[in-house]
């Protein structure tokens, strides 16, 4: 865990290492491109002072030993080094003259014979391998230029006061970078905190413990990050519930008519049962294959159903004949369980003329055996169901409604999950919890919504809508 701590920190420091470290330089640099344009600045005012007491000299108020021993005190004072050079006037340090023997500088003192300036920074062999700082200028007389004039520094005379300085720069961005140091590993410690505990959360999930939450406040991204692991994990937590209640169910579907199964084929091997008993047995064992049957073709349906591989056949029909057919299917049931099962009718809102709906019509079948199936299996004896279709402009539905219990008020938006049932009921009459599922499934890729409204102990309605109809063709 630690890991991802020392990697954010590193990767901070490093960072911020750089950044001071390229602050330091650039003051650094700044430092002495200072410290040159100082002695650039030193070197001009020597030039005018050289100037002024050269004009001294052509007015005879200077001799000439004088004028040579004031350089001197120039040079000394100055940390500088004179070369003056002309066709009456020769002043230089020995060896600073024989500068004049290299091309470049030729050309140098016939730009200032001529009247220009020259501002240099070159390496001469004769000072051995010194860098100078070299500013050379003419030297007027009567309008004329009388002479040229080198006045020559050493870089390290230049910068004689930055190295110090700056070795104390970097000093002091050594220490500055300590405290930095311990800022950033703080921060680092403030980001990855919550990284860390989204992991530690996420593997819990991943065995399994999703009532596990990610203890994160605040209202940044991984604060909505957070939010949303734990609403996956409140949706995994119901799937794997749901699943859990299912095989218990699929379970008890399959050991009813396997029992049943069982006991009559053992009756019939032991030889026990009259011709009567045989036969009735039969019957029962053929019924309870048939339903082994219906629950394992609704687990393929719902498995094509998620994978999106299932094909419909769409034509035109009648929705309200249809609804009747399957009124007419299901009133044998829904009178055995002690229930009323009516149709109510067509409805044709906005003075709109009733048309032949488009779609799968057995697809469409099933959604409607469904609803009435789950209110006749889910309903006790003396519950009234009822069917009606309706038109309302583009749009062409149903609905199926019931008096009897009716559904949780907190289980009302989980009753779409699969292989979940709203009673929980483990009845003979129960379903598998695949009916809403399926049905879900089939209304939305026929364009439309199916949606409930219940409350507990007021019945139930289920609303199916879908978008338009096919043809202008009246329905009767």
């Amino acid at each position: 865990m630690r890991s991802l701590v020392w990697k954010w920190m590193l990767s901070y420091l490093l960072i911020g290492i750089l950044i001071i470290a390229s602050l330091t330089a650039a003051t650094s640099w700044l430092i002495q491109q200072k410290a040159y344009e100082r002695s650039w600045k030193q070197l001009a005012d020597a030039g005018q002072d050289i100037q002024l007491l050269f004009d001294q000299v052509q007015e005879g108020r200077l001799k000439p030993a004088a004028f040579r021993e004031r350089l001197q005190q120039l040079e000394k004072h100055g940390s500088l080094q004179i070369s003056i050079q002309g066709k009456r006037y020769n002043f230089s340090k020995a060896g600073i003259q024989e500068v004049g023997t290299r091309p470049d500088v030729r050309e140098w003192v016939r730009t200032v014979m001529e009247g220009g300036t020259i501002q240099e920074k070159k390496v001469y062999a004769r000072q051995q391998g010194t860098t100078m700082l070299i500013r050379g200028f003419p030297l007027q007389s009567g309008g004329e230029v009388a002479a040229s004039c080198f006045v020559y520094r050493p870089v390290k005379e230049a910068v004689r006061y930055v190295g110090p300085l700056q070795r104390a720069l970097w000093l002091v961005s050594l220490v500055f970078a300590i405290p930095v140091s311990l800022v950033l590993w703080l921060v680092s410690r403030a980001f990855t905190r919550p990284v860390l505990e989204l992991s530690r959360v996420a593997r819990s999930y991943a065995e399994g413990r999703f009532e596990t939450r990610a203890q994160y406040r605040g209202r940044d991204e991984l604060a909505d990050l957070a939010g949303a692991i734990h609403g996956m994990a409140d949706k995994l937590g119901r799937v794997e519930a749901g699943r859990r209640r299912f095989i218990g169910d699929l379970a008890h579907e399959l050991r009813t008519p396997l029992t049943t199964v069982r006991a009559a084929l053992q009756g019939m091997d032991d030889g026990i049962m009259s011709e009567e008993e045989k036969s009735e047995f039969t019957r029962l064992a053929l019924s309870e294959t048939r339903r082994l049957q219906q629950l394992i073709d609704d687990l393929t349906e719902l498995t094509e159903f998620e994978e999106h591989v299932v094909r419909y056949r769409m034509t035109a029909f009648d929705l309200g004949e249809l609804l009747q057919q399957c009124l007419l299917q299901l009133t044998p049931a829904a009178e055995e369980a002690g229930m009323t099962l009516s149709w109510q009718g067509w409805t044709v809102r906005e003075n709109s003329p009733p048309v032949r709906f488009r779609g799968d019509q057995q697809r469409i079948r099933q959604v409607v055996l469904n609803l009435i199936g789950n209110a006749i299996r889910h309903n006790d004896a003396g519950t009234a169901i009822s069917v009606s279709g309706f038109q309302d402009g583009s749009q062409i539905g149903f609905d199926v409604r019931d008096d009897g219990r009716g559904i949780p008020e907190e289980m009302l938006p989980r009753i779409w999950d699969r292989f979940m049932k709203a009673d929980g009921s483990r009845s003979g009459r129960s379903g598998s919890g695949l009916g809403l599922t399926i049905s879900r499934y089939i209304t939305e890729a026929h364009g439309g919504t199916i949606q409930a409204a219940s409350s507990e102990g007021n019945g139930t309605r289920f609303e199916v809508v879908f978008p338009s109809a096919a043809d202008d063709t009246s329905m009767t």
